[in-house]
């Protein structure tokens, strides 16, 4: 990732809703970042 790179949305919680809705911005050409405080299995 470069120094420059703008983020145009960030999603907190990567539950049900949150996992969803990063998805569907990312889809839709919107740069996402999706932040989950717990550990990744």
């Amino acid at each position: 990732m470069g120094k420059n790179k703008h983020i145009q949305a960030i999603v907190v919680g990567a539950g049900a809703g949150g996992g969803v809705m990063a998805k569907v911005l990312a889809t839709a050409g919107i740069s996402t970042v999706l932040f989950e405080r717990g550990d990744w299995p």
